[in-house]
This record gives C-alpha cells, sequence and structure tokens, in this order.
C-alpha cells in the first residue's frame, strides 16, 4: 500500500470491477506462475498478497489444485470479486502492512502488481516479514515496473477521475535487497506491458528462495 492506506483502498475498491475486466483473462505472466508453482512441493501453503479480483489466485488454484492459498487483499470490493473467482482459495482481507499478524508459516508467498504501490522502506518491511513468515527454502515472487526510483509520480486512470502514487524499482535494486534479507534470486522475468495510453512499460517479475 502507499503511505495513505485509507485512500489507497477506497480508491481499490472504485477499481475493482474494470480491473477484474482489464487483467481477469491476460496469460503474459502465465510463464511466471508456472514457475513459481512448480518449485513448490505438493500440499505446500502459498500466501498471496494484494490478490485483487483473483486472476492469479485463480492460475495457482487450477494449475496446482493441491496448494493451500491464504489471498489476501485490502479492499473488500477486490475479495468480493476474487470468492467468485477462486472459490478454492481462502481469503482474507488483510493490508500488507499488517502482515506481521499472521501468525502461519508458508512454503511460498507470491505478490503480484504490489509493488508498485510500496514505497522502499515498505518494499524492505514487506521483506523482512516474508523472510519470517517463510519455511525454510520457500520461495518469494514479485513484480514490478521497471524504472528509476526518482521517476515514481501519480498516475490516472484513464477518465482522469482517481490517481495512484506508483514507485518504479530497478532489477539490481531489487537482487541486492533480496540478497541482503536472505534470499538467492531464481529467475527474473521481463514483460513488456502496454498501456491503455498507448505507452509501453517494462515488468519486472523476480523468484527468489529464502535461504
Amino acid at each position: 500500500m502507499t503511505e495513505n492506506n485509507e485512500s489507497t483502498r477506497k480508491t481499490w475498491n472504485k477499481f475493482a470491477k474494470p480491473y477484474a475486466e482489464l487483467f481477469m483473462e491476460l496469460d503474459w505472466y502465465n510463464a511466471s506462475y508456472t514457475h513459481f508453482c512448480d518449485l513448490l512441493k505438493q500440499k505446500s501453503s502459498v500466501l498471496e498478497l494484494a490478490c485483487g479480483p483473483g486472476n492469479i489466485t485463480r492460475f495457482l488454484a487450477n494449475y496446482r489444485p493441491d496448494l493451500k492459498l491464504l489471498a489476501t487483499d485490502s479492499a473488500d470490493e477486490m475479495l468480493k470479486q476474487a470468492v467468485h473467482i477462486a472459490p478454492s482459495a481462502t481469503l482474507m482481507q488483510l493490508d500488507c502492512t499488517a502482515f506481521p499478524n499472521i501468525e502461519n508459516k508458508f512454503d511460498g508467498i507470491l505478490a503480484g502488481f504490489l509493488l508498485p504501490y510500496l514505497n522502499q522502506n515498505q518494499w524492505l518491511t514487506l521483506l523482512q516479514d516474508c523472510a519470517k513468515n517463510l519455511n525454510p527454502a520457500g520461495v518469494v515472487y514479485f513484480s514490478a515496473i521497471e524504472g528509476n526510483y526518482s521517476d515514481s509520480r501519480n498516475e490516472w486512470n484513464s477518465e482522469k477521475t482517481d490517481a495512484l502514487f506508483v514507485h518504479y524499482y530497478s532489477e539490481a535494486y531489487l537482487l541486492e535487497t533480496l540478497a541482503q534479507n536472505g534470499f538467492k534470486p531464481l529467475k527474473t522475468y521481463r514483460v513488456a506491458y502496454e498501456k491503455s495510453s498507448g505507452l509501453c512499460e517494462t515488468h519486472l517479475v523476480i523468484l527468489a528462495r529464502k535461504t
């Protein structure tokens, strides 16, 4: 979440339905989701942070029905979408900044489309929380928008009615901070994403294992 969690939550509640329509059938990231799943043993426990309307949750549940999935999001309207999309997963309303409140240990933690809305301090705290809540040799999955952190800025929706502050991250910084927090990077994916404005940005997907 951004610095103003309540404001961000309200905005994501408004975006729940259009976000689901935009991303639900998108398959550009499926190779990285498959890779994440293939790194997990049978009946692994997986925590998904910022699950949104459940598009990734549905993929995980369909590809690996043996997984024990806990999907979380701070926006209740997103969870209302997800409960229909991924009925086999356990859903919980949770802001990622309240992650330490979860006492369970997990074999995998996945956060797709969360890092753009976290500043560097929040990212580092999230990494520390993941390290604490992962079982030995646990796997993490993070995606981010590639760019210079100094270029982070407000981005408006197509109707110019709402804006969210978006943070950009370099691969070098993410790999360095992962290593500093006890993770061994396994693979980086790059996905070219064309926005509704016609501009193209690069999404980074990084998989790593707890050492």
